[in-house]
């Protein structure tokens, strides 16, 4: 998918023209002030996870966002959005808390994160109409692959809150006719802690400051470094509202994007995205693919940085995480201990 979409993305392209509008971008404005949104948003990311892991144990915020930080780190340099598992693994490691449990309320939180996301989906789509072909296309094939993602753990999410119980015997009835016993039993025991893990659920206090920070994080803090970038790139499409409604069509196409199966760190996705989106506004697609490439500099450095810089203060290596990377491509039987390690 990522070969696909650099293709696409670079085709026709004249790089030169692209690498000339990089060299003219106002750094000092995309540092200034298109980078700091992308460590906010860890930050808030890391203050919401405090209410779907206060259920299994109260954390501080301190190593919520430390785990946050290393964690969106690792889906940048490892495949497979690892840093997912590798967010879990590291706050179980620091906190003593069951690293299972915490792994449900990461997958929960991706699950919430993509019914935030949908409303922008609808708003952008609202807002420049369906006219585009680019548009069609990428919402002919981003939303229902978004939409599935988000409905498939939904569903096991649901189901494991309100009826664990059954969930375990049937996953205990159809594993018996094709698992061995010692690892049905392992998977049975990682069900119940996975349900452990998803008490946030419930607690009024507890859904208010998941959805302020859901829409914190969406709505507002997501949407800064595309608007920053328009004006760093000397972009203008005619006012500022204009400029507003680009933002949230790049934060929506790269959205779509990066649902996708893709290397590291999501090359050529992002570009993608940005480059179909500025396309619905007219913007030369040379000027679209440079925005894309400093916006995703902006985020993978910014990422990148403070994760080594989390990694450094509590004394953790990249060695380390490749163990723990590893460990999350064990078999499924296995993960029930490497989890609890």
């Amino acid at each position: 998918m990522t070969a696909l979409s650099l293709w696409y993305t670079l085709r026709g392209v004249p790089l030169d023209e692209v690498a000339l509008h990089v060299r003219r971008a106002n750094w000092l404005l995309l540092v200034a002030a298109a980078m700091p949104p992308n460590v906010l948003g860890l930050y808030l990311r890391a203050l919401r996870w405090r209410h779907l892991t206060d259920p299994i144990r109260p954390i501080g915020t301190g190593p919520l966002f430390r785990a946050t930080s290393i964690g969106f780190m690792a889906n940048n340099i490892y495949p497979a959005r690892a840093g997912e598992f590798v967010r879990a693994w590291y706050l179980g490691r620091e906190t003593g808390a069951d690293a299972a449990a915490l792994l449900a309320t990461v997958i929960l939180e991706r699950v919430i994160d993509t019914v935030a996301f949908l409303p922008i989906i609808a708003a952008v789509a609202a807002i420049v109409g369906m006219s585009s072909p680019a548009l069609r296309r990428a919402f002919a094939v981003g939303v229902p692959m978004l939409i599935v993602a988000a409905l498939l753990p939904l569903a096991l999410v649901v189901a494991l809150r309100l009826a664990p119980d059954f969930v375990i015997r049937l996953s205990r009835i159809l594993g018996e006719r094709f698992l061995p016993r010692n690892v049905m039993a392992r998977g049975e025991e990682l069900l119940r802690r996975f349900a452990d893990g998803l008490g946030s659920l419930s607690g009024g206090v507890h859904l208010l400051w998941i959805a302020f920070h859901s829409f914190s994080i969406w709505m507002v803090v997501s949407v800064v470094p595309f608007f920053v970038g328009l004006y760093a790139m000397g972009i203008d499409l005619g006012s500022t509202v204009r400029n507003l409604e680009a933002s949230y069509a790049m934060l929506a196409f790269v959205g779509l994007a990066v649902a996708l199966p893709s290397v590291p760190g999501f090359f050529g996705l992002y570009h993608g995205g940005c480059t179909m989106a500025l396309a619905v506004f007219g913007v030369p697609k040379d000027e679209a693919v440079a925005l894309g490439t400093v916006l995703h500099l902006t985020f993978w450095t910014s990422v990148n940085v403070v994760g080594l810089l989390v990694m450094r203060s509590a004394h953790t290596s990249l060695h380390v995480l490749e163990e723990a990377v590893a460990e999350s491509e064990q078999p499924a039987g296995e993960d029930a201990d490497s989890l609890g390690r």
